[in-house]
Formats: C-alpha cells, structure tokens, sequence
C-alpha cells in the first residue's frame, strides 16, 4: 500500500516538471497574421532609374512570430522639372509675342471709301481702308485738368476735333498729324449734356453745351444759333455729320434738333421704360433709334 502511494507521488512530480519545460503558445498566434509591405529589389531598381514614370511594386511577407514589424513607407520618385516649365524664378522673363505702343480703336468715328478715322488712347490714328495699315497718328494731350474731353470727326476723314472741359477746342489734319485750328467756345457747365460733332468736310463744329451752336471750325466764329436743349434733358446723340442731334427728356420723350434751321421735332417712346439701354443716331442723321432691354424703337427721319 505504501508503494503504491510512492508510485503515484512520483508520477505527480513528473507530470509537473515535464508541463513545466513545455514550450507556451504565444498570444499573438491566436489572431490573424499580420501582413506589412516591405521594398523590394524591384523598387529599388525603379528608384535609381532615369526612366520617366517608373512603375512601383512591393511584396508581402508576414511578420514572424507575431512580431510587430514597422510600416515601411516606399517614397514616390521626385521628378525633375521640365526644362521649359514656368516658375516663380522665370515668369517674369516670359517675352510677349506682339505688343502695341497703344489699345485697339476705342471708337471709329468716320470711314471715307479709302479711309478710316478713329480715336485710341491718346491720339487720332488714321487707317487705309483697303488693308487696315496705319496711315498716320495723331497724337494729343489735355490741357485742363482732369479725364473729360469730347471728340469729333469729319465724315470725309480730313479733320479730328478734341473739346475739354475748360471750352477749348483744337482742330487736327490727321493726314498731316498738325494742328489746323485752335479756339475757345466757353466753359462746360452741363457734361452730361455737352458734346461737339464736325460737318462732312470738316469745316463746321456742332456745339452742345445746353445751347446747340453751329460754328467755323477754322476760327471759332459763331455761324447760327441752332436751338436750346429741354430744361429735362438727360441724354444727348449727335449725328457724326453734325446735321442733327436728339434728346432724351425725364418724360420720356425724344427731341430732334435740326442743324440746317428745320423745325425741332418731338417724339413720344412707343413703350415704358426708365432708362433706356441705348440711344443711336445713324451717322448722317437719317434715322434714330432707341432700346430698352425688351423693347426696340426705330425712325425714318
């Protein structure tokens, strides 16, 4: 009987010692394998070409034992700019195709069948009406102070007419680029209602300042008397030729005053509107014509 204790105290200890030597299941074995993409040759090889656009490739092995490995982070290959690419450093060296000492016509005031008058910035550029080339330019600057000035040309091309504030009035030969004529009419009090326009040779300046005078473009004497704007004036149009010009009242009516001594005519607006978009009188007086921004009125006149 006391052997047989012995025996089974002995198989006891055995078991004991030999669960302690027993090699444990680690933790990490229990979850999933962990997977992190690490560089290859591949990449490496792609990394140190020249090539443009390498195309980049990683493989996959899984960590060993449950090991936390780091992520690798594979950087993308930095390109080099293009050789003609635009930066901060050489933008402003950029060379502009074509430039021109001035802006485009900002108003084409008359075309004779060879030539065409028109204004720019600061000049009075004359045009061949066949091929567009520059015949000659004329330049000007303003002699009271201030931006405001009126202009005017002569239908034949042949003379440019520029009006400032102070009534002063200087006539050009665009041909010659000189100045032909040089006179002062009075001081501008109504801008709003102020504008000149010459005769088809240039001889005779239409004046609106309130009064509408007619006048020798040579030596600013005055030649008639030609009517009186309506005390409601808002907007004025003045035929390129000077023979006419028309006024737009609060009341929503058109004057049309006649520069060769016929009676001033009176025209109701055939529809409603406050402030029409445009008013147009064709350059030798022969029609007018009002819109508003649904509605369009023309006359024969």
């Amino acid at each position: 009987m006391g052997r047989k204790r012995t025996n089974i105290a002995a198989r006891l200890a055995a078991l004991i010692l030999l669960s302690s030597c027993a090699q444990k299941t680690p933790v990490s074995s229990l979850l999933p394998t962990r997977t992190v993409p690490t560089p290859d040759a591949t990449i490496i090889a792609a990394l140190a070409s020249d090539k443009p656009n390498p195309i980049l490739s990683a493989t996959v092995n899984p960590a060993k034992d449950g090991a936390e490995v780091p992520d690798v982070i594979v950087p993308l290959p930095q390109l080099p700019p293009a050789a003609n690419a635009i930066n901060q450093s050489n933008v402003f060296d950029l060379k502009p195709i074509q430039r021109r000492d001035e802006a485009t016509p900002r108003h084409i005031i008359s075309i004779s069948p060879d030539r065409i008058l028109a204004l720019q910035g600061r000049s009075f550029a004359l045009f061949d009406a066949s091929d567009l080339k520059v015949i000659a330019i004329t330049t000007f600057t303003l002699i009271s102070e201030g931006d405001v000035y009126w202009y005017a040309g002569s239908s034949n091309t042949k003379r440019a007419a520029i009006m400032e504030l102070d009534g002063s009035v200087r006539v050009f030969d665009p041909t010659t680029q000189n100045a032909v004529a040089s006179f002062t009419v009075g001081a501008v009090i109504t801008p709003a209602r102020t504008d000149i326009a010459l005769s088809q040779d240039g001889r005779e300046l239409l004046y609106v300042n309130s009064d509408v005078q007619l006048i020798n473009a040579t030596n600013g004497s005055l030649i008639n008397r030609v009517g009186t704007l309506p005390v409601n004036t808002v907007r004025i149009q003045l035929a390129e030729d000077a023979s006419r010009l028309v006024a737009l009242t609060t009341d929503s009516t058109l004057v049309v005053i006649n520069a060769n001594k016929k009676p001033s005519l009176t025209i109701n607006i055939p529809f409603t509107t406050v402030n029409p978009v445009s008013l147009q009188l064709a350059p030798d007086g022969s029609w007018m014509s009002i819109g508003g921004e649904t509605d369009l009125a023309v006359w024969d006149l």
